[in-house]
């Protein structure tokens, strides 16, 4: 006898997963929407914000190749769950 998922279950799983993937592309491209008011706030120039930006990608790709590594030893499910608790 094979275990079928039912179909709330399946619903469940795809609202957790869209709202993932959401989550990510929001984390992506929120900081381009704040240059405007971060260079008010902390009083800098657009350099130094580009500088802030530039960082803020950098630690994103690093993260990548720890990411394969993560993969590697731990679950797809695990650190779905995890980087959504962090997050």
């Amino acid at each position: 006898m094979q275990n079928e998922i039912s179909s709330r279950t399946k619903k469940l799983l795809l609202i957790i997963m869209i709202t993932g993937t959401f989550f990510s592309t929001l984390n992506q491209t929120l900081l381009n929407v704040a240059f405007s008011d971060l260079m008010v706030v902390f009083d800098v120039n657009a350099a130094t914000i580009q500088w802030l930006a530039t960082g803020f990608m950098l630690v994103n790709g690093v993260l990548v190749p720890i990411t394969a590594y993560l993969m590697k030893r731990f679950s797809t499910r695990q650190l779905f769950i995890s980087s959504l608790l962090f997050y």
